[in-house]
């Protein structure tokens, strides 16, 4: 990030995107284009995975730097294979394999494993298939929690049922002291989204 005059951070959902818009306004890339050409860097951040940013940003992609994953990756600009990660915090494989596993046996709950360009999903509905797919992410199916090899850096619990302030308070307290634990999306997507990032 040497040689820029400044950093210019922005929420996505319900900020830059309305929250029943799937597409950016074209307002947004020129004015990023016009930071980028006076030497200010442009940073999203959100809980969204890199792969599914880049392709909302597509127009500005190799321009702008990434907050993803809840603040649990930071990737720099330039192309998706020369960007570097700049930070990420990565979960203990058995602590998330553990914590995977104790979502996947509630009832009602799906798990969504982020690794820093893929979505794991092991039992997950079709329809959350589909979702995140639509979004832009990559996903891939695993009949295993075994078969993910690589460094997960956020799990999420997605619960149809909702039951915000009970699943919270039961999963901080086995997890809290390890990871940071958030519930978003209640009101928003008439859901339970928990995330225990690294």
């Amino acid at each position: 990030m040497s040689g820029i005059k400044g950093l210019i951070a922005s929420d996505i959902d319900g900020t830059l995107l309305g929250y029943e818009c799937v597409d950016l306004p074209k307002e947004v890339f020129d004015i990023i284009n016009q930071l980028y050409k006076a030497g200010f860097a442009f940073c999203p951040s959100s809980g969204r995975q890199y792969s599914a940013m880049r392709k909302l940003f597509e127009p500005v992609a190799d321009k702008i730097y990434y907050i993803c994953e809840n603040g649990a990756v930071i990737v720099g600009n330039g192309s998706e294979e020369e960007a570097l990660v700049m930070s990420g915090t990565a979960m203990k494989q058995e602590d998330f394999m553990k914590l995977a596993q104790e979502i996947m046996e509630l009832l009602d709950c799906d798990v969504i494993i982020s690794g820093k360009t893929t979505y794991y999903l092991c039992g997950a509905k079709n329809a959350l298939v589909d979702n995140l797919a639509s979004s832009g992410a990559h996903v891939k199916n695993v009949d295993t929690l075994g078969e993910i090899k690589e460094k997960v850096f956020k799990v999420t619990l997605l619960s149809y049922k909702g039951e915000a302030s009970k699943m919270y308070n039961a999963f901080a307290e086995r997890w809290g002291d390890k990871y940071d634990v958030a519930v978003s999306g209640v009101i928003t997507y008439k859901r339970l989204l928990m995330m225990f990032i690294g």
